[in-house]
């Protein structure tokens, strides 16, 4: 009881963030905020408050979930960690397992699950469930998770939530579904902007003004949600952004992005001058042989002279992938054809979410910072066409084959060079 006084003074000036901490009789409840506002903390002190409640008394279990392990690590681990250090408490971490131990509570246990593998989740009995960024997770988690919550030797059964809307996809649909009693299943506590100021630096702010469109930012910044995974995936495009040609800069370089699809393959060539990304160039085939592409690719490059450099961009999945009959995976064919380019370079990251892949386009398009010129026709139909499935969570690529594959390709470029910096910072 005295620990759960002081997290009420150590957060007072927090006040969204301390009730949603300090509610422990709410059997469902979320913390629904913009980027920054004290979200993900939150959820781990509670959490590490319900494991030394429920764990005076015996051993319990709880069950913490990012949308992947690799979130799980970087981002729940070190937020636990930063929690139980602040109340003096000695937990040990089982990498193998992904498992806290909490020898002072019984043993009590803390587990980090993915939400892209939900079949694992149903394996472990809880006292409450923590799940941050739901919106990104896989739709039928919800379904398995809420079942967790039902370890008969808590004190305290409770569900919570935290994350920032991603349209109006499952995670809206669940927080606002009605219970058996008529009544709306999840409390929820709102961010607020002024709790975003105090958890990062005076810039902050501004550079997400400056980066976002007008409707992302109401979502990112003030947590609201609104229509952004559903209909039109690029509605930030308009046909203002077609532009006839392009002169392209010698002394600049090259930006390559490839999709390594079949049917269709296509690549796009860019180049970024006086603060723009001009698309200007694209390569179309069918029964695509990646070789063939990168020959095609050099006769296009080669009627425009010697550039500065040359950037290749792509699917970081294809590092291990053969599209043709050879020893070679696609990005091995790719620097066989292209490494004694002058300044010739692979640049690969991980792959995002789809939706921040479309976020970032759709803010390059409202800032009118991306042109593309009318020859390159399958990433404008892209752009034009493209659709949400009826999840919200995917793009629709089963109505029509040829869409989707030029505007993937261009995604992950613009997402590595334009993405919005979401490293990780210890909030309190």
């Amino acid at each position: 009881m005295f620990k759960l006084i002081i997290i009420l003074m150590m957060v007072i000036a927090r006040p969204q963030q301390a009730k949603f901490i300090s509610d422990f009789s709410t059997k469902f409840i979320a913390m629904v905020g913009g980027n920054r506002c004290g979200k993900t903390y939150g959820g781990a002190e509670k959490a590490v408050l319900l494991t030394m409640y429920n764990g005076m008394y015996n051993k319990t279990i709880g069950i913490a979930i990012e949308p992947t392990y690799d979130m799980a690590i970087k981002i729940l681990k070190p937020a636990l960690e930063e929690a139980f250090k602040r109340y003096g408490i000695e937990a040990k971490y089982k990498t193998s397992e992904h498992v806290f131990v909490i020898p002072e509570y019984n043993n009590s246990l803390i587990y980090l699950f993915s939400g892209d593998k939900p079949e694992r989740i149903e394996a472990v009995q809880g006292s409450w469930v923590w799940g941050d960024e739901p919106a990104q997770w896989k739709p039928e988690v919800f379904t398995r998770v809420l079942t967790r919550m039902n370890d008969p030797n808590a004190r305290i059964l409770q569900t919570f939530l935290t994350g920032t809307p991603e349209g109006l996809n499952h995670y809206y649909k669940e927080l606002f579904s009605i219970g058996k009693d008529g009544k709306q299943k999840y409390k929820i506590i709102y961010g607020s902007i002024e709790e975003i100021r105090l958890n990062t630096d005076p810039e902050y702010i501004s550079r997400l003004e400056n980066f976002f469109d007008p409707l992302l930012l109401r979502e990112k910044l003030f947590g609201e949600f609104v229509n952004t995974t559903s209909g039109r995936v690029y509605y930030a495009f308009d046909e203002s952004l077609v532009i006839e040609k392009y002169l392209p800069q010698l002394n600049l370089p090259v930006l390559v992005s490839c999709d390594f699809n079949i049917n269709p393959c296509v690549w796009n060539v860019s180049q970024y001058y006086n603060n723009i990304l001009y698309t200007f160039d694209e390569v179309i085939m069918y029964n695509a042989n990646t070789n063939y592409m990168c020959q095609k690719l050099s006769d296009i490059l080669s009627k425009y002279g010697d550039f500065a450099g040359y950037y290749f961009y792509g699917d970081y999945t294809s590092i291990k992938q053969r599209t043709t009959a050879t020893s070679y995976t696609d990005w091995g064919i790719i620097e066989q054809n292209f490494k004694n380019y002058r300044n010739y370079k692979t640049k690969l990251q991980s792959n995002p979410k789809v939706k921040e892949r479309v976020e970032t386009q759709n803010s390059l398009f409202s800032h009118k910072r991306h042109y593309i010129t009318r020859n390159c026709k399958y990433l404008i139909d892209d752009y034009r066409f493209v659709v949400w499935d009826e999840n919200g969570y995917e793009l629709e690529k089963k109505k029509d084959k040829d869409r989707t594959h030029a505007s993937d390709g261009v995604g992950y470029m613009i997402n590595i060079e334009f993405g919005l910096n979401k490293k990780y910072s210890k909030i309190i």
